[in-house]
């Protein structure tokens, strides 16, 4: 085993998703892998795109970005050790949302088929589970706030117009006598 392979097989030990992996399996997967570098701001993934692969952080940030109404929505922060791009492949649905780098960022691209064999490891597949249920927990959480506040900002606006037709109707009573 090179020392490359030793340093992205160490990389991919840091995943929660491939830290219960037989060692044989984890440095299969770091052969099979690719290294990618990213500067801050490069686009990783494009919300739409296609599920070709998913990816762990090896170094760096990066920023998960859905589009909404006006400015991006700032999903999750993505830190060493964090996956992704796995829902994706896992449901066969393009991109829900887009990664750019917050800083330098080193990566390991995992391809799609990879997942298969990761699923046949039972403490792979429920790591696995385990992540996506809990980044699904969290965006839901976020647009359930994201929704929340636009109520709040609909009522504030009601509220300020029902408070405005009476002063006004007072200034115009006020200037006709």
């Amino acid at each position: 085993m090179t020392s490359s392979t030793e340093e992205v097989t160490a990389a991919l030990r840091r995943s929660k998703l491939f830290a219960e992996l037989p060692d044989d399996d984890v440095r299969a997967l770091a052969r099979a892998s690719r290294r990618l570098r990213l500067e801050p701001g490069e686009v990783l993934l494009e919300e739409g795109s296609p599920p070709d692969a998913m990816y762990v952080v090896t170094a760096g940030e990066l920023e998960v970005l859905r589009a909404g109404a006006g400015a991006p929505l700032l999903l999750n922060v993505m830190v060493p050790g964090d996956l992704i791009g796995e829902l994706g492949v896992a449901h066969g649905r393009p991109r829900s949302a887009t990664v750019r780098a917050r800083s330098a960022a080193t990566l390991q691209r995992i391809g799609a088929s990879a997942l298969d064999r990761l699923l046949a490891h039972p403490g792979s597949a429920r790591a696995l589970l385990v992540s996506m249920s809990r980044r699904l927990d969290r965006e839901e959480a976020l647009l359930r706030q994201r929704e929340r506040m636009a109520a709040l900002g609909s009522l504030a606006a009601g509220l300020l117009h029902e408070l405005n037709n009476p002063a006004s109707a007072v200034v115009r009573g006020a200037a006709r006598l």
